[in-house]
């Protein structure tokens, strides 16, 4: 029987939620109304807020979000990988 090598359990996880926003806005461009699909970062709980959100995108208020969607994805690394790609970091001495 082979060994396997052994997994590291220093790592470092994250749940992550996006929300898809399906609606109509104006577009003042065409002058008609257009069908969007919007993924916002985060997870926005009904499809009022995700109108305000939509039509502050959009800077206008003729925008309507009629379905929201939720996407949540766990993602995972190791420890010393996850500080080689980081882009912020603060550190604070605790003892």
């Amino acid at each position: 029987m082979e060994d396997k090598p052994k997994r590291s359990r220093a790592r470092i996880g994250r749940t992550i939620f996006e929300t898809h926003c399906i609606g109509t806005r104006y577009d003042s461009d065409s002058h008609s109304m257009v069908d969007f699909n919007e993924v916002v970062d985060g997870r926005i709980s009904d499809c009022e807020k995700a109108t305000r959100k939509m039509q502050k995108k959009f800077g206008t208020s003729r925008a309507v979000v009629s379905e929201i969607h939720h996407v949540k994805t766990y993602i995972s690394a190791p420890i010393d990988k996850f500080l080689e790609i980081v882009d912020e970091r603060t550190e604070t001495e605790i003892d």
